[in-house]
């Protein structure tokens, strides 16, 4: 598995690399309150890129909050529950009826 994370890395990097290697020519980006800036193709693209993949990894995050802390409220939970039940394992003392 690790093997293939670095393959896929090693890939995305090269590509990357070349993208930006023949990608140098200016554009100029003209949003209305800033002022003009004149940035290689490249660095447009990578860098809408970069914030299309953290603004989705933080959507993504948000949205499991709710999943995050029922799993911690669980988690607490696991140590009483698993005490019961070893309490429930236990022999009864001798004399004593576990029926009613």
């Amino acid at each position: 598995m690790r093997l293939l994370y670095w393959g896929l890395t090693t890939l995305v990097a090269v590509v990357c690399a070349v993208f930006a290697v023949h990608n140098r020519t200016p554009v100029t980006i003209d949003f209305w309150p800033f002022p003009a800036l004149e940035l290689p193709v490249f660095l447009v693209v990578l860098t809408a890129l970069a914030l299309g993949f953290v603004s989705g990894w933080i959507i993504v995050w948000l949205g499991h909050l709710g999943t995050r802390s029922e799993r911690r409220r669980l988690a607490k939970r696991v140590p009483r529950l698993e005490a019961q039940i070893d309490a429930a394992k236990e022999p009864a003392p001798p004399g004593r009826s576990l029926t009613v």
